[in-house]
């Protein structure tokens, strides 16, 4: 029989081959029904990780309860306690009432009441309340729905749109941080001679779409979000918003190199050596450009700035002495 096997195999292939059809597949049998090994490791270690580590020693305690023996003989003696650990959590609403104090005059003309401590003057939830959401928000990537299902379950009285405002609301301070470590970041990035990535992808942000920009290095990584797609863009964000660009000599060889006319860069020269600082936004630009084409423009690369500046910078320059 296994000869026989033999020789249609040889056949088909034989078939195959005139045919110039693609040789048949050398399948594996399957290892499904071999027995598996049992043991983790040949020499008897233990798989890294696995070493249990005693954690219980250091728990806070948070509440303490006597367990008692049933049916102890009367002559026996007690001994003491033998302390067992049980991890648990509560959540639970936690509404606190502050009775402020009202003092009146003697004449009943004016009253003083007691204010709230200040991290609460103006707000109707906790600090702790509201570090949940953000929590659970932010880190947990759970959606708003969610967390107002979960709060009401909790016995917390909570509105979609409060737990909105605790999200989005008063988060300048986080901004400003932002903006701060990225200016950080890139210094010890420069510093070290990082190199430098950017990308950016399709993003919806307040309704509008916008785009999700990225810029890392090996040792950061920075997300922010815009509604341009461009060189320029990514150019002012490593600029932390400002809108001031410097004429210096990086950027008149910059001009020169990219054929700006040799009079405009003249006068450049002439500010420079006389001390004067030339700046330019990209409000100016579109100003600038309005009044000579008779539109405005949208976008403005660098160069453009260079030569719009210039054809001001050309009045100014002709009257200095």
């Amino acid at each position: 029989m296994r000869e026989k096997n033999k020789e249609l195999e040889e056949a088909q292939a034989e078939i195959r081959r005139l045919k110039k059809l693609p040789k048949k597949p050398d399948i594996k049998p399957s290892e499904l029904d071999k027995p598996k090994n049992t043991r983790s490791n040949k020499e008897g270690k233990k798989r890294p990780g696995s070493d249990k580590i005693s954690k219980k020693p250091n728990l806070e305690i948070h509440e303490e309860k006597e367990v008692k023996v049933k049916d102890v003989p009367q002559d026996w003696v007690f001994k003491g306690y033998q302390p067992y650990v049980i991890q648990d959590i509560l959540i639970r609403a936690n509404n606190i009432s502050y009775q402020r104090e009202i003092w009146q005059s003697p004449d009943g003309q004016q009253k003083i009441v007691a204010s709230l401590p200040a991290h609460l003057q103006g707000k109707q939830f906790g600090e702790t309340l509201q570090a949940f959401i953000l929590q659970q928000y932010y880190d947990c990537a759970v959606s708003q729905p969610l967390i107002h299902t979960s709060l009401k379950d909790y016995g917390v009285q909570i509105s979609t749109g409060q737990i909105s405002n605790i999200l989005i609301a008063g988060k300048e301070i986080f901004n400003k941080e932002k903006t701060s470590l990225l200016a950080s970041l890139l210094a010890k990035a420069i510093e070290l001679k990082e190199e430098l990535r950017t990308d950016d992808t399709g993003a919806r942000h307040r309704f509008k779409n916008g785009f999700c920009n990225c810029i890392n290095s090996d040792l950061f990584t920075y997300f922010t979000t815009s509604y341009s797609k461009s060189r320029v863009n990514f150019l002012e964000i490593l600029r932390l918003n400002r809108s001031n660009y410097e004429i210096n000599e990086a950027a008149l060889a910059y001009a020169q190199k990219e054929g700006l006319p040799l009079n405009i860069i003249k006068y450049y020269k002439q500010a420079i050596l006389l001390d004067k600082v030339l700046l330019i936004t990209k409000k100016l630009c579109k100003l600038i450009l309005t009044n000579i084409t008779g539109r405005q423009s949208m976008q403005l690369e660098p160069l453009q700035k260079l030569y719009l500046l210039g054809q001001l910078s050309i009045m100014v320059l002709t009257q200095l002495p």
